[in-house]
């Protein structure tokens, strides 16, 4: 299980953090993409670890230009 701050929902995800305030959220209704796919579909831990941290690391280096604080994440 993955839990954001609502702020990262918005700046990585483009939703509203508020609307998922203490609620579980379906991966496939918020992207569309094979991440889940993906996920599901292999056994390690470590495997499904690196997809995800690519995956973010992806989508916050798409958003860096929205939020500059992402050009500094993205140097660590």
């Amino acid at each position: 299980m993955v839990c954001f701050q609502p702020y990262a929902l918005t700046s990585i995800f483009g939703i509203d953090g508020s609307e998922l305030t203490n609620t579980y959220a379906d991966l496939n209704f918020y992207l569309k993409n094979e991440l889940a796919e993906k996920l599901s579909g292999t056994d390690s831990f470590l495997a499904r670890t690196k997809l995800l941290s690519d995956f973010l690391l992806r989508r916050i280096a798409d958003n860096k230009n929205r939020f500059p604080v992402f050009t500094l994440l993205l140097r660590l």
